[in-house]
Formats: C-alpha cells, structure tokens, sequence
C-alpha cells in the first residue's frame, strides 16, 4: 500500500511537471501584481497599494509590460466574457472581445497577440504591442505558452538498489547511498524523494534542499506543491528552502517565480500569495 501511495504521488508530480511554463514565467514582471477584491480583479504593487482598481474577472501576471485581462463585456446586446490586453496604466492595447488571447513571437523575436474570436473561427486577429492590429498572418517562431521548461543536464541520475534508490554519477559514483523508498528527476535540477514515510528534496551533491516532513510534494515551476499532514491543505517550497508558503490553502494552482496563485479552502475565489506570505486578495 506504501509503496502504491508513492507511485500515486510520483505520476501526479510528473504529470504537473508537463504542464509547466516556464518560458513565462521567465518573461513575468512582477512591478504589478494580480489583486482580488470580492470578484474582481485589478493589480497592486509590492505594498499591496492598488494601482489599477479591480473591474476584471481575471487578471494575469505582466510580460513586456502588457498583461492579458478578461471582462464582462456588453457585445451584440449580450453579457459576454472576454478578453483583451492592457498596459500598465490601464490603457486597453488589444480590444476586449476574443475568446482567448496568447502571448507568441515573430522570426524577429517581438512580442506578438494571437486572438481568437468569439465566433471561435479558424482565423485569428494579431496585435502588436503598439495595439496595431497586423495583416496578414505574422510569421509566428515559437508559442510561448506552450514551450516546457527545459531540462538541466546532469551526470547524476536515480539508480534502485533492490526496493531503495540512491544517486550515481557517471553511473559509478555514489552521491547519495540507496536508502530512498521513492526518488524521480525534475526540471528544476533536483530529485523528488521519499524517506520514512515523508517527501523532500535532495540536490545533484546529495544535500537536503527541503527536509522529509511532507506527506506529498509535487514539481511545480522552480518549486514543489507541498501537503503536510492529513489535512491535505496544500504550501509551497522554493528549492533550497529559500521560502516557504504554511500548508493552509485548499489548492497551490501556478508558480510565478517569488509569487504563486493559490485556491482558498471553501471557495474558488484565487489569490496571489508573495513569498513572504503577503496574500494578494480581499474579500
């Protein structure tokens, strides 16, 4: 049974590990921050002083100094969400009408709107960041929103020894002696794994980056969703325990480098919670 747990576990981390963006997240800009009052959102700076007020349904993260909002919206005599793109003064730059917008880049590496229309067809308006809308069809290099995080080439790697793991490098150096129950790579260049029951972090040297007292730590981002004890309210750990975010939130849903979005318990209402454990949001 324990060992079926650490394979539940283990597919549950690797499969939040596939659909990370970390091509985002290295593009994030953190000068304005997504806030929630009540059902709206707007955007505070670090002091949680509010610099754009709430009036959007959803409110994402800058990049390039432009962030994609969604808004209810009177469009052909009906109620409609929808989304655009502002600046940082609040200025709309792509109007807010589509169904979805995502971040891409030209073969020229500018940053580029692609937008897909209400109607859901096949043809998509584009928009540069001057709010120009650009015809016909830019010559796209890479989306952006669908690029992984890169793996970090190691020459150490998991090796099992019986039921136990432990780390080689080269495939003949002991790094860590084989005494996990459970250990698996991730993108960020550390190994998940399991010890006497609880979940932690071991870096390429062999060190504990987070110590074993979790009940589950799944890779998100550069960090790890972590639950510790039966009451299953999930934290966040920074590798190297740089920071950690108290187990108390319902669900951790995005990491945003030093910021991470998170469910609260009995509610779907989101909130951004900084590093420190400031939370972006009032009810």
């Amino acid at each position: 049974m324990k060992k079926q747990f650490f394979q539940i576990c283990l597919l549950s981390g690797l499969f939040a590990l596939l659909n990370m963006n970390g091509a985002m997240a290295q593009l994030t800009e953190f000068k304005l921050i997504p806030y929630r009052k009540g059902e709206l959102w707007g955007y505070a700076d670090i002091t949680k002083k509010i610099v754009i007020a709430p009036e959007y349904t959803e409110a994402n993260f800058f990049v390039e100094g432009h962030a994609i909002v969604r808004k209810i919206m009177d469009i052909n005599g009906k109620k409609t969400g929808a989304y655009g793109v502002i600046d940082g003064k609040n200025k709309v730059v792509v109007p807010i009408k589509y169904y979805d917008i995502r971040f891409q880049k030209d073969t020229k590496g500018k940053l580029i709107f692609e937008c897909v229309p209400l109607a859901l067809k096949e043809t998509y308006d584009y928009y540069g960041i001057d709010g120009k809308q650009i015809t016909p069809k830019p010559d796209i290099e890479q989306s952006l929103a669908k690029r992984k995080t890169a793996v970090i080439p190691s020459n150490v790697e998991p090796v099992q020894n019986g039921e136990l793991y432990g780390l080689l490098r080269d495939g003949k150096d002991t790094v860590a002696s084989a005494k996990y129950q459970m250990m698996a790579s991730t993108t960020n260049g550390y190994f998940l794994a399991a010890y006497s029951g609880k979940f932690g972090i071991i870096d390429v040297k062999g060190g504990i980056a987070v110590p074993f007292e979790y009940m589950r730590a799944n890779p998100m981002g550069t960090g790890f969703a972590v639950v510790k004890d039966k009451t299953l309210k999930e934290g966040f750990v920074s590798p190297e325990y740089k920071y950690t975010i108290p187990c108390k939130y319902f669900k951790v849903t995005k990491e945003y480098g030093k910021f991470i979005e998170v469910k609260l318990e009995g509610s779907r209402n989101l909130c951004i919670i900084g590093s420190d454990g400031t939370e972006y949001c009032e009810e």
